[in-house]
């Protein structure tokens, strides 16, 4: 069983100081996906990724409103400007920088895991990233828009393996690969150990894989639009310290 973040009730509301640049409730994009973000059924998130946010968010006197928006919408949004607002839970990028602000490191994947069924021994058998993504025999399930982290991103762009790109998320991957739509997926442990466990019975026919290349775990961050001001962030980060996450 997976820990999660304690949920943490946030002020909504609080009084504006002089020269502040958020002066309404920044807005934090999410979506559900276990176990990074939960619902808490007071309206906010908890979770892997959305605790440690809401906890931080707290403990800088940000107010907050939670907005559950599709994954794909993210970061268009915040690329808009168009006021205060961050997606939660984004891996940083050279092809991101230009979108807005990034935080500090939230959350740090323990590793990246290849998930595979149990019966697919060209998968099993493979002993590294490298030779997985060059066998044109098997096929990877990715999702639309979506980044793995520069090291494998750079893999999949060099070796370009066979792969069938969806809107769906993990979960809707995970029916896809149990329905042998393809072969194999990407994701981090905690999320396969969790995906396992959700679908029951049927997780049983799932393995895990970590290859001898595979990379550790991204850093998952905020990205926010430039309206948040640097003030903001500076504040997040330092609360994100005062808890123990972030950059010291």
């Amino acid at each position: 069983m997976i820990a999660l973040w304690p949920a943490v009730v946030l002020a909504q509301t609080r009084s504006a100081s002089p020269g502040d640049p958020v002066a309404e409730p920044l807005t934090l994009l999410v979506f559900e996906r276990p176990p990074y973000y939960l619902p808490d059924g007071t309206g906010g998130f908890t979770g892997l990724v959305a605790g440690p946010v809401a906890e931080a968010m707290a403990r800088a006197g940000i107010p907050v409103r939670w907005k559950t928006l599709q994954p794909n919408g993210h970061l268009r949004t915040v690329a808009t400007d168009s006021g205060p607002v961050c997606a939660v839970g984004w891996y940083r990028s050279e092809r991101r920088e230009h979108l807005g602000l990034f935080s500090d490191p939230i959350y740090r994947e323990p590793s990246q895991v290849v998930l595979a069924r149990t019966d697919n021994d060209r998968v099993l058998s493979q002993e590294s990233l490298q030779d997985l993504f060059a066998d044109s025999g098997v096929r990877l399930g990715t999702k639309l828009g979506y980044s793995y982290g520069p090291r494998i991103d750079g893999m999949i762009e060099t070796l370009r393996p066979p792969q069938s790109t969806v809107s769906q998320d993990d979960t809707g991957l995970v029916r896809m690969l149990l329905g042998r739509r393809f072969d194999y997926m990407l994701t981090g442990r905690a999320e396969a150990e969790d995906l396992i466990d959700r679908f029951g019975a049927a997780g049983q026919d799932l393995i895990a894989l970590t290859f001898e290349d595979s990379p550790q775990g991204n850093a998952r961050h905020l990205v926010c639009s430039r309206s948040v001001g640097a003030d903001t962030m500076a504040r997040f980060n330092a609360a994100l310290a005062d808890i123990g996450r972030g950059t010291p």
